[in-house]
């Protein structure tokens, strides 16, 4: 096992994480918003867009996460950049509303593959607790041996 990184260590090591993950997304918004506008798209066709790209994270999060830790974090980073580079060809080249939410859908799954091996690589936010008794099982004051509060008298 390995042991707890100190703190101020553990804190530079997820503020790099979350910079390096969420950055890149919050400079690309603009122009992408900018380029869809010049396809001919309304802003409703580009909410509609934006929203079929959170759709998709929101659907795949949780199932890339164990698809990670089932297939390991190589694979799974490997197809997220398969599932990017092909989003961002049909963003890129798409002239058509459904195929520019095709491929924000597919960049989509492409942020929500990168983020299952993107995590671990925080600290913990707690150390891990030992699991051989729960936390509620240590005696309390007012507690009887059989778990019931003791009446005073």
């Amino acid at each position: 096992m390995s042991t707890m990184p100190d703190p101020s260590a553990a804190r530079r090591r997820y503020v790099t994480v979350c910079v390096l993950f969420w950055l890149p997304l919050g400079l690309t918004i603009a122009p992408l918003i900018l380029l869809l506008t010049e396809r001919g798209l309304t802003l409703a066709a580009i909410a509609g867009c934006f929203a079929a790209h959170s759709l998709t994270v929101v659907a795949l999060e949780l199932p890339t996460g164990g698809l990670s830790d089932a297939l390991g974090r190589r694979g799974v980073l490997a197809a997220a950049g398969v599932a990017n580079l092909a989003a961002l060809t049909l963003v890129a080249l798409g002239t058509a509303p459904w195929q520019l939410g095709l491929g924000m859908a597919l960049m989509g799954a492409g942020r929500a593959l990168s983020s299952g091996p993107a995590w671990p690589a925080a600290p913990p936010r707690s150390p891990p607790r030992s699991r051989a008794a729960p936390c509620w099982a240590a005696p309390c004051p007012g507690c009887s041996d059989s778990g019931r509060t003791s009446e005073p008298g």
